[in-house]
């Protein structure tokens, strides 16, 4: 996401959650995926750059947003500094 392109994955671990299918890329339906389910999907963006392009500067933009790591440290330490005081 980080790299600006879309992603292909399975839903494994919090994927599920925080990943939106035909948002940030696509999320297979099989854990291992199918070859043939994969191929379509690359083809799907290969045959669609205005896709791919438009899918990869949404992903930049997120990860930027959510993922960086002063947002991420930034998190780790509101959430440390509250249940100090609790």
């Amino acid at each position: 996401m980080a790299a600006g392109m879309p992603i292909i994955t399975t839903p494994v671990g919090a994927l599920k959650y925080v990943f939106e299918d035909g948002k940030n890329g696509y999320l297979l339906n099989k854990i291992p995926p199918e070859k043939v389910e994969i191929a379509c999907k690359i083809n799907k963006l290969i045959n669609n750059p205005q896709l791919m392009y438009k899918i990869g500067e949404s992903n930049m933009e997120l990860s930027i947003k959510k993922y960086d790591l002063k947002v991420v440290c930034k998190k780790i330490t509101t959430i440390y500094e509250n249940t100090i005081n609790l």
